[in-house]
């Protein structure tokens, strides 16, 4: 992208034909350089959308998503929910949460997370300060076996360490402790936690305490509770959530338009995505495990999906002028937005200018895009062309320029009618000879897996 940038600057200052002096400028060897400087018209053009939406909707959805999900907004049509959506909480009390990536998230019946969480079992120990001494006593007298809590001077004249074996008894040591101080309004202290270090091959290095908050954890508890520390709120403070995502139609309409993209610099798209670092060293909420226990909101599968899908495709078409083929092809889905795919076809050629019907192999590829733009499957439309060439070098070329809409027969599968598909047609006397080309138009059917 720098190349791009760089690219954009300097056509910036030649004029109108800065771009193509770039290009020129380019030999035979860059041209892996040109296939980044075309997708960088893909990805220029990328248009961003923002819109609000009730944490009900968002709460019915469930959890383990596998695909993209329709949100209805209020005035603004509906939003599109993916893995990698952005996803920003406005709570009652007039704060808002960072953005969040939406693969990020956990959801349960009574909460949404922004992470998976910290059992009790990965934290290693605990650390809290502003504590007297009668508070410090009642915290010790609470300490279940193998409960150790020993002084901290050089933190705070009023600071202790506390450890536990087996682990699994250190937080609920600690809520137990909270809770009856808030019963009591006496004072809990300020509390700091450090998970367990991690095994060397997983490359965390070493463990950062993080602030610890009880807003949530409601008494009285008996210490053997199932708790874990998250960031996260309870739906019942989420007054709005906001959903940034990449929108199809728009971004499918800019496509022509990204050299002007380009040359005007990147506009702000509402993408500010919350420093990872950061959400690391941001205080968590220690909660009692759910049954059942926080989901995630996208599973796997939907995370994979929201980059990429497997595309398996068969159609057959024919012409007006009556050339048959049939075609197999296999490719990407990218970004639920762009497809690339290797096209196998077989095609018999109606007989012109005195030349039999013949039958041809053509291999190629192509290039186009999915355009859904309210995230139901039962419908979208697709715009793309391919090119596929004779595998002997004698036969047909072919480029075809391919749209229509696409009808979906469930998650994955869907069936495409391509009503009128204008192709240019080259027949090969020849390795280098080319008779006489000829245009048509082509009518085909198509059905296909996206998985």
């Amino acid at each position: 992208m720098s190349f791009v940038r760089s690219a954009a600057c300097y056509s910036s200052i030649r004029g109108p034909d800065g771009w193509l002096f770039v290009w020129e400028r380019m030999r035979a060897k860059d041209r892996f350089v040109r296939c980044l400087l075309c997708a960088s018209a893909l990805s220029s053009a990328a248009c961003y959308a923002t819109k609000s939406v009730k944490p009900e909707n968002l709460r019915a959805l469930g959890a383990r998503l596998s695909d993209v999900r329709p949100l209805p907004t209020e005035s603004e049509g509906v939003a599109l929910l993916e893995a990698d959506s952005l996803v920003r909480l406005n709570l009652v009390d007039g704060m808002s949460t960072g953005w969040i990536p939406a693969g990020d998230l956990y959801v349960s019946e009574d909460a949404v997370f922004f992470e998976s969480g910290i059992s009790s079992a990965c934290v290693g120990s605990a650390t809290v300060s502003n504590l007297a001494g009668e508070q410090a006593e009642k915290l010790k007298a609470l300490a279940p076996p193998g409960g150790v809590m020993s002084p901290e001077k050089d933190l705070a004249p009023q600071a202790f360490r506390l450890t536990a074996n087996p682990s699994t008894a250190l937080l609920p040591w600690i809520g137990r402790f909270v809770t009856e101080q808030r019963t009591r309004d006496a004072p809990e202290g300020r509390w700091f936690l450090e998970r367990r270090p991690a095994p060397w091959w997983h490359g965390a290095g070493k463990p950062r305490p993080f602030a610890a908050r009880f807003d949530t954890l409601k008494g009285p508890l008996s210490g053997e509770e199932h708790l874990f520390a998250a960031s996260g709120a309870l739906w019942t403070q989420v007054e709005s959530v906001d959903v940034n995502y990449l929108h199809p139609t728009v971004t499918a309409l800019a496509v022509p338009l990204w050299p002007l993209a380009l040359l005007s610099g990147p506009e702000s798209d509402g993408r500010e995505e919350t420093d990872p670092y950061q959400r690391a060293l941001a205080p968590r909420q220690i909660w009692r495990t759910e049954d059942p226990p926080a989901q995630p909101l996208f599973s796997w599968q939907g995370k994979r999906r929201a980059f990429s899908k497997l595309l398996l495709a068969y159609d057959g078409g024919a012409s007006y002028g009556a050339d048959l083929y049939f075609s197999f092809s296999a490719g990407l889905r990218l970004w639920t937005f762009l497809e690339f795919s290797f096209v196998m076809r077989e095609m018999s050629n109606a007989p012109v200018e005195g030349l039999p019907r013949q039958a041809s192999t053509l291999v190629g590829g192509s290039m186009g895009m999915h355009v859904d733009g309210d995230g139901d499957p039962s419908f979208a439309f697709y715009f793309g062309i391919e090119g596929v060439n004779s595998v002997r070098g004698e036969g047909v070329s072919m480029i075809s320029l391919v749209f229509g809409p696409r009808f979906g027969l469930g998650n994955d599968v869907y069936a495409m009618i391509v009503p009128l598909s204008a192709t240019s047609i080259c027949r090969h006397g020849g390795r280098y000879l080319c008779l006489p080309g000829t245009s048509s138009i082509y009518s085909a059917v198509q059905m296909g897996i996206a998985y």
